[in-house]
């Protein structure tokens, strides 16, 4: 059985608060003293992923009994928050005459596929910026997201400041809407919501600014602001990889065959580096040329190269926090590894599709950090994966 440290009458380096989900705000229940520490999972996640936390907690007073999901879960570490969001599956398991609740919860950004567009006629006119039309839909239609401190914008980038006529019908989610907006705004758009809460997004032009703490350097002896870290791995999957796409759109003007070259991606082109391996592509919206090289250029930047993906293990604070910073998903990661042909900063030896066009290969994207909690909760292990594939959107106008 999972058991806690943080029993007693000293400070606790973690705090767990939980709250009725129909409760205005942030949770103010103090469940801190009855959780197993060693039981708790965070995941942070720098994409469209939702993040999820694992919580086991004994209720010897019977007090919980009316959890039945639903309600709102907080964790905080010296007082900053890393985890905000909803208890989605909650399982009371007898030890004695006591329940202990084993509880799973999903992040506030889930809220995004909770909030839908019931009116018709939701248009908004060319001109403005994407991070204006995304902060109207989520001050319009978000209002459980607002409710639950989604209220600063600073994370939100102008990827296109002058976006086109878009028109939103009724069944959309929040989510749908907002991947709309940012399909039309940039072929290499990402987004995510973090546990403040706050919307981040970004693009291949904008990414976000954020450094990881430490370097990644597979060598003994790393040296300053770097790391050798336990557990590294790192693997190139080619699975998904495509050269080109048939497109069928809405009509045969916006159909048709489509690779990284007759879009005049920057080369080498993908079938001459790794051979040709072609696709369908659904774009249903698609009713011109240019949307149909729109979305196949989204597409193809993203699945004409093989996908880079890594993730390794860092405990202990010494390697948690570096000058006050912590790992944390959407930072911005620089790894060097003779064995697996990465060279950090340097310039990438390839093959890599766009290589000429000056795309390089690093600084990797954190996607996840998923983190444990040791010695009573001072301190961390934190599994860590990085690179992978963006989640591709394409933008109906009109």
């Amino acid at each position: 059985m999972p058991t806690t440290n943080q029993q007693g009458g000293t400070a606790t380096p973690v705090t767990v608060l939980i709250g009725p989900g129909s409760a205005a705000g942030a949770p103010s229940i103090d469940i801190t003293r009855r959780v197993a520490i060693d039981s708790l999972r965070i995941e942070e996640t720098g994409n469209h992923d939702a993040a999820n936390l694992d919580i086991e907690f004994l209720d010897k007073a019977l007090a919980y009994t009316t959890i039945r999901g639903e309600w709102k879960v907080m964790v905080q570490h010296w007082g900053t928050t890393m985890f905000r969001g909803f208890i989605r599956s909650a399982r009371p398991e007898l030890r004695a005459i006591y329940p202990a609740w084993n509880a799973s919860a999903v992040d506030i950004g889930s809220l995004l596929d909770r909030c839908v567009i019931k009116v018709t006629g939701v248009k908004r006119t060319n001109g403005e910026s994407d991070k204006a039309r995304i902060q109207w839909l989520v001050n319009t239609f978000g209002q459980p997201l607002v409710a639950e401190g989604l209220t600063g914008w600073g994370r939100v980038q102008v990827l296109n400041a002058a976006m086109p006529n878009q028109s939103f019908p009724p069944k959309l989610t929040l989510r749908q809407a907002i991947e709309r907006v940012l399909g039309a705004s940039s072929d290499t758009s990402d987004y995510y919501v973090d546990y403040v809460p706050r919307i981040h997004t970004l693009d291949d032009d904008n990414p976000e600014p954020e450094a990881a703490p430490f370097a990644v350097r597979i060598q003994p002896n790393p040296g300053a602001n770097s790391i050798a870290p336990e557990d590294f791995t790192f693997e190139w999957d080619s699975s998904a990889r495509r050269s080109g796409y048939y497109v069928q759109g809405k009509n045969a003007t916006g159909s048709g065959w489509v690779t990284d070259q007759t879009l005049n991606l920057p080369g080498p082109w993908s079938a001459d580096l790794y051979g040709a391996s072609e696709d369908y592509l659904s774009a249903p919206d698609a009713d011109t040329v240019a949307k149909r090289n729109r979305v196949a250029r989204a597409a193809l930047r993203d699945t004409r190269n093989p996908v880079p993906r890594g993730s390794f293990r860092v405990t202990g604070e010494s390697q948690v926090v570096n000058a006050g910073v912590r790992w944390q998903a959407g930072q911005l990661l620089y790894v060097w590894s003779v064995p697996h042909g990465l060279n950090g900063s340097g310039t990438d030896p390839g093959p890599w599709a766009g290589k000429s066009g000056g795309r390089q290969l690093q600084p990797f994207r954190i996607i996840r950090v998923t983190t444990s909690f040791l010695a009573g909760g001072h301190e961390r292990s934190m599994e860590i994966e990085f690179g992978g594939r963006r989640l591709i959107m394409y933008g109906g106008a009109g």
